[in-house]
């Protein structure tokens, strides 16, 4: 189905983006559309976190195209010069927010992924005994690996160049060996002109993707068959750098004719060529990300140990590990909450800080008679301000009235002004207060 604008805008947002799902030009005129006009529906479908990603690709795509449209419109005189440009000026500002928002869903992932316990004062509580009494809690592991008939230590972890070796270790282990025939395994063995060849073609047809070029083990291969593309490309194209486009300096006016066009088929191909280096980047962070699951789950049954080694020592422990837990106390999201508020625990000073003074009255002696600190007053109306202040911010940036990044500046600005109103860390009995910060 072939949308047009206006179709962007009187379809239900269910045919569009069951037309833009099936065919990579639509995806791009519904991309062009949103960014050019107010269709709320399409906006939310386009940023949802499943096809943000899709939703970027597009936009590079349509970005680097409209520029060179632009370019050839400026050459031959076209009246529509003036709108063309105000258009690829939107498409623009729309492809930050969508490197923006790619970047936020980027570091949800791993904050979700990595922040399992880092916010639970119980784990917090029995890590910080585990490393008080190291000695006692290697005794009890060593002891449930040999119930387990596990080794004592879990595997090392294997050394890596870089993230594309790592990606292709955890391809090898977790897939059998890839047969003489299969796409990828011919595309690795291919001589130098025949693979740049194919990933020409490939950059040259949006709709049909070769989707072996984006298997783990083909990856460096073909990032380096783009940068040599891209390197050959740079100077018949007029770009500012192998990397970037940029304006075009010369007056193709005072070129042959010929020569003019030719200057802006390879800049068009200069700019497809960059989609498909960003499209690489973004498939290796997905497979990286997959990369590093992959090593969670062959370390899991030694992470199973040490949290059940953890829970035996609380469990001996008793009462060290209920001196540790009061301490937590008053940096719950409320006092003496089981889960601890991220703007103490993510801050990485401050928090070595309340674990220092926590260690130190162990090690002294001392944590019998300590008496934890209390919640400040206000803390519960700031963190009602908080939040009313965050949901605003979130709805801001779906509606695309701000990017992220301007959500992110303008929380910062915000911390900065109540941390200019509020106590320092120390009081002037040496206890740890709340600081309580956005």
């Amino acid at each position: 189905m072939l949308l047009s604008w206006a179709d962007c805008a009187r379809l239900p947002t269910e045919v569009v983006s069951a037309a833009a799902g099936a065919d990579f030009e639509a995806l791009v005129r519904v991309a062009i559309a949103d960014a050019i006009r107010d269709l709320p529906d399409t906006t939310a479908w386009l940023r949802s976190p499943d096809i943000h990603l899709d939703w970027l690709d597009a936009l590079l795509f349509a970005e680097g195209d409209l520029q060179v449209t632009v370019e050839q419109m400026a050459y031959d005189g076209d009246p529509h010069l003036v709108a063309s440009r105000a258009r690829l000026k939107k498409v623009r500002r729309a492809l930050d927010r969508a490197r923006s928002l790619a970047g936020q869903y980027r570091h949800q992932a791993r904050r979700t992924r990595d922040a399992h316990d880092h916010h639970d004062a119980v784990h917090v509580a029995q890590r910080w005994l585990r490393h008080h009494f190291a000695d006692e809690a290697d005794q009890i592991r060593d002891e449930l690996c040999r119930r387990a008939g596990l080794p004592f230590h879990a595997p090392d972890r294997p050394t890596t160049v870089d993230g594309l070796h790592a990606i292709e270790l955890a391809a090898e282990q977790s897939t059998p060996a890839l047969p003489p025939d299969h796409p990828a395994a011919v595309l690795l063995v291919a001589a130098r002109e025949p693979f740049l060849a194919i990933v020409e073609a490939d950059i040259r047809q949006q709709k049909s993707r070769n989707q072996a070029l984006r298997h783990p083990l083909v990856l460096r291969r073909w990032r380096q068959a783009l940068e040599a593309l891209l390197d050959d490309c740079q100077p018949r194209a007029h770009a500012a750098s192998p990397r970037r486009l940029g304006a075009l300096e010369v007056d193709l006016r005072t070129l042959e004719p010929d020569r003019a066009r030719r200057v802006l088929r390879s800049r068009r191909f200069f700019t497809a060529a960059l989609q498909r280096l960003a499209e690489f980047e973004q498939v290796v962070r997905r497979l990286h990300l997959e990369a590093e699951q992959h090593d969670h789950e062959r370390q899991r049954p030694w992470a199973e140990i040490e949290s059940k080694t953890r829970a035996e020592l609380a469990r001996r422990r008793r009462d060290e590990h209920a001196f540790l837990l009061r301490s937590l106390h008053p940096y719950g999201v409320e006092f003496a909450s089981p889960r601890l508020d991220p703007r103490w625990c993510d801050d990485t000073n401050r928090w070595a800080a309340v674990r220092r003074q926590a260690l130190t009255a162990l090690a002294e002696g001392t944590w019998t008679t300590a008496v934890p600190s209390s919640r400040p007053a206000g803390a519960a109306q700031d963190d009602a301000d908080t939040a009313r202040r965050n949901a605003y911010l979130r709805r801001q940036v779906l509606a695309g009235t701000l990017t992220p990044r301007q959500a992110q500046s303008f929380r910062e600005r915000d911390n900065r002004r109540r941390r200019a109103k509020e106590p320092t860390l120390g009081d002037e009995n040496g206890q740890i207060r709340c600081h309580w910060e956005v």
